[in-house]
């Protein structure tokens, strides 16, 4: 896995670590490498692509406009916040977040 990291360049994920804590960063790694279509090769040229075009100022949403989605807007503390809120925690478990850096 440390001869991978050097090919793809990211060999600066093993700055900082012991010997003995290599082997289950390489386990993460090696189950990843399974999980990403294209395996690590292709997640570390993807970044470096989208990178670029963030550099160079391309977008992917180039033409888009943004909206704001048709929607309910709830009274807080009334009945309808609370049957919404209850049914919305019924499902939560569902869903999943997406935190943009």
């Amino acid at each position: 896995m440390e001869a991978k990291l050097q090919a793809i360049g990211q060999e600066h994920v093993l700055q900082g670590l012991t010997d003995a804590q290599k082997p289950a960063l390489f386990a993460q790694l090696v189950e990843l490498d399974t999980q990403i279509p294209g395996g690590l090769e292709q997640y570390v040229a993807t970044a470096k692509e989208l990178l670029k075009n963030s550099f160079d100022g391309k977008t992917a949403f180039e033409g888009f406009k943004p909206s704001v989605p048709i929607g309910d807007k709830l009274p807080l503390a009334s009945k309808e916040f609370a049957e919404m809120e209850a049914l919305g925690m019924s499902v939560i478990s569902k869903a999943a977040f997406v935190l943009v850096a």
